[in-house]
């Protein structure tokens, strides 16, 4: 898969790097995680979430696809934090 890297600090046309990775598997000192924190609906997908659970209805599935999500995958051993657009 395609992500964008950071290797080092500078400007980020200097340390943007488009690399070619493999899908990320957590290894036994990393963390793969999700987030939407960047998705311009969010805070609407929250209330609308949160109002449906508070109905009592409940979903097939307790997973719904968001085509804002990002993959992070964090090392505890070398401090990294990779990113993974999901898009």
């Amino acid at each position: 898969m395609k992500a964008i890297r950071i290797h080092n600090f500078g400007s980020a046309a200097e340390v943007f790097q488009y690399e070619e990775v493999p899908i990320p598997e957590p290894g036994s000192d990393e963390l793969l995680f999700s987030s939407t924190h960047a998705d311009p609906k969010s805070k609407q997908w929250q209330d609308e979430e949160l109002a449906f659970r508070a109905s009592g209805k409940e979903r097939r599935y307790s997973w719904d696809y968001d085509p804002e999500m990002d993959i992070y995958a964090y090392s505890e051993k070398t401090g990294t934090l990779n990113f993974f657009a999901a898009r």
